[in-house]
């Protein structure tokens, strides 16, 4: 017996007609009749009583249309379910992050996910900028998000979102009174930078910035993460180039300044391998290619 005969006796069974159940299963009724012949030749009973003007259950009927439909709604159910896992509307997916920057960025896409997906687990987890990377090639993620990195061809990058640079200090600092600063006006400033072992490429870039415009980096504290920098902002120890988007997410007591100079903007990139077959991942891809950052 298999899942086939099985719907033939329950449409039998719901319209008490082989006709129309023969016209629902779109097969002839003769060959309904015999497929039913065969079910009841199997278990050795007779499962319904004929005769010319209708056709009901027998008691082995009743027990038997029970059993049926647990069975054929199991297998429906997990037709059902392994076709989510396969398309990914079920499963998990792993996400890793840099930096209150890259947070930032993500948020309502991981919001938007959840929503459209909300039986997609999602695992999220702010990690270093090299174990960021480390997770993604050995499978401990599936997609991170932190400003770029020279990365093999193992690797896809997709821009996500650019953020100007402007110089984020102390609201005590004699720098606020400015609208606007230019790089010079940096020259005597302490500068807080992120650790080079911890951010490379963002340390670079600030030294670049710095060094392109004639001032001598003045860098008085190497934080070992973005929580750790705006502390020390926060207590009046220097300044610091950041991406603007982050005006609006960090203590009152910090003021943003734009640079006259038309800089690098500050990156946010999503990176994942390209072998990566987790369906969820697809999806999330997907919905950024659709999101307007």
């Amino acid at each position: 017996m298999d899942i086939e005969k099985l719907s033939y006796f329950i449409a039998v069974a719901k319209h008490k007609s082989f006709t129309r159940a023969a016209e629902e299963c779109h097969i002839s009724q003769t060959a309904i009749s015999q497929h039913i012949v065969k079910i009841e030749d199997e278990l050795g009973t007779k499962l319904f009583i004929r005769d010319k003007k209708s056709v009901a259950l027998t008691p082995s009927g009743e027990t038997f249309l029970h059993e049926a439909y647990r069975v054929y709604n199991a297998y429906q159910q997990a037709i059902e379910n392994t076709k989510a896992t396969a398309y990914g509307y079920e499963g998990s997916i792993r996400i890793v992050f840099f930096s209150l920057y890259d947070r930032i960025v993500i948020t309502d896409i991981i919001q938007r996910f959840h929503a459209r997906y909300p039986r997609i687990k999602l695992y999220i987890a702010q990690c270093n900028f090299f174990d960021l990377f480390d997770d993604i090639y050995y499978g401990a993620a599936d997609i991170g998000f932190v400003f770029p990195k020279t990365l093999t061809e193992n690797f896809v990058v997709k821009n996500i979102q650019e953020s100007p640079i402007s110089v984020c200090m102390h609201h005590k600092n004699p720098l606020v009174q400015h609208a606007r600063l230019s790089i010079e006006q940096l020259r005597n400033q302490h500068i807080l930078e992120l650790n080079r072992e911890g951010n490379i490429y963002g340390y670079d870039m600030v030294d670049m910035i710095l060094k392109k415009n004639g001032i001598q980096t003045n860098i008085s504290a190497f934080p070992e993460s973005v929580d750790s920098l705006l502390l020390m902002l926060e207590a009046n120890m220097g300044i610091a180039l950041l991406p603007s988007i982050l005006k609006d997410h960090v203590g009152k007591n910090l003021i943003f300044i734009e640079l006259e100079e038309e800089l690098y903007k500050f990156r946010c990139d999503a990176v994942y391998l390209k072998e990566n077959t987790n369906p969820s991942l697809a999806l999330f891809q997907q919905l950024i290619d659709q999101t307007e950052f």
